[in-house]
This record gives structure tokens, sequence and C-alpha cells, in this order.
């Protein structure tokens, strides 16, 4: 409701407010740019950068080559610009229930046999959950997040994450038998003409 999200948009405004105050404590050597800030913020930002590709093939097989023991993807690689777009758009041909876990996740199988998690929208960006960092759902912008600032720090951990909306029509169409059984689907008259899915999560001891 309103209430909440005023007290939300508050408390991400009073985080904001620490970190500036802090900052302005940092010794003068953090204060110094890196002369090089401008040209690896160019880089960072073009190698994150959706880009159009011709062979699909490739993409998936050079991104399942990349994971290695101290990193899930490399430092500077043009094909992480492919592979945001491919995640992004490419079509899905079938979804099922991922096999693990508590909370609602789809197991998605895109164009090219490459199968992907998708976590749905729970919350609203400027949301903030109290309690510790398990509280609540699953948080898919954080996951976002966490990907593109290991990236800008260099620490390669996390894996390759975007953003993407889905037609649930499609979804439910393409869904295996035992997804399709926990989906409810509510028709309905509403302002934005849209039909309600309901799903049933199937839960596993952790």
């Amino acid at each position: 409701d309103r209430s909440n999200a005023r007290h939300y948009s508050e408390s991400a405004k009073h985080i904001e407010d620490f970190i500036r105050r802090s900052a302005t404590n940092l010794k003068p050597i953090y204060l110094n740019k890196n002369p090089r800030l401008y040209t690896i913020r160019d880089t960072f930002l073009k190698n994150l950068k959706p880009a159009v590709y011709d062979n699909l093939t490739l993409i998936w097989d050079i991104a399942r080559r990349w994971p290695q023991n101290n990193e899930i993807y490399p430092l500077n690689d043009v094909t992480m610009t492919h592979l945001i777009q491919a995640l992004k758009s490419e079509e899905i041909i079938s979804a099922k229930n991922a096999p693990k876990g508590t909370q609602l996740k789809l197991l998605l199988t895109l164009k090219g046999n490459q199968k992907v998690i998708f976590k749905p929208k729970w919350y609203d960006r400027n949301v903030i959950i109290d309690g510790p960092v398990y509280s609540g759902k699953d948080r898919f912008n954080s996951e976002i997040f966490a990907f593109y600032l290991g990236s800008l720090l260099n620490r390669r951990w996390t894996p390759v994450t975007v953003g993407r909306k889905l037609n649930m029509k499609e979804i439910y169409h393409k869904a295996e038998r035992t997804l399709k059984k926990t989906m409810t689907v509510a028709y309905y008259e509403n302002q934005h003409g849209n039909d309600c899915f309901f799903f049933l999560v199937e839960h596993y001891p952790s």
C-alpha cells in the first residue's frame, strides 16, 4: 500500500544519505579519480551492452566453456554482449518447475537447447526487506545487480543474469505436464485486459 511504499522510499533515502555522509570521511587518496576511470568505464559498458548476433549455437557453446575454478565468465569477452541479448530475447521452447528450492522458479529451455532459471518479480525495486538476507522471497533485481556489481569489481563469481518479461500465456501453452498441473488460469475482465495465472509451488526439504 501507499504507506509501505513511502516507508520503503524513506528507508532507501536514509541509506543513501548515510553513504554520502560516510564518503566525506574518506582519506584523500580515495577521493582522487583513477586516470584510467573513463577507459575502464567505457570498456565495462561496451562489454555488457546487448548486441545483435548471427550464430546462436556458437554463443551458447562459448558461454558453456566459460566457467573456471575462480570465475564464471571471463573479463572483457565480446560474446557477453551477444549472450545478454540472447537471454533477453530468444524463443522459449519449453518450461517446467525448477527441481530444487521452496520458492517459485521455472526451468526454461531456450532455442538452441539452452536451459535457464527464471525467477518472478515479487516486489517493486524500491522495497527494502527487513531481517536477515534470506528474509522474504527471492529478489530478481538483486541478482541482476549482483551480476553487474561483480563485473564492475572484477569479482566474476555471480551467474549471468538479465531482466526479461514473459508472456504467461506462452508459458502455459509450452509448460510441461507437471508444471501445467500446478497452474490455474483465472479469466476475468480488468482495465488492462489481462489474465491472471496462479502457481502451486512444490516444496522441497532444504
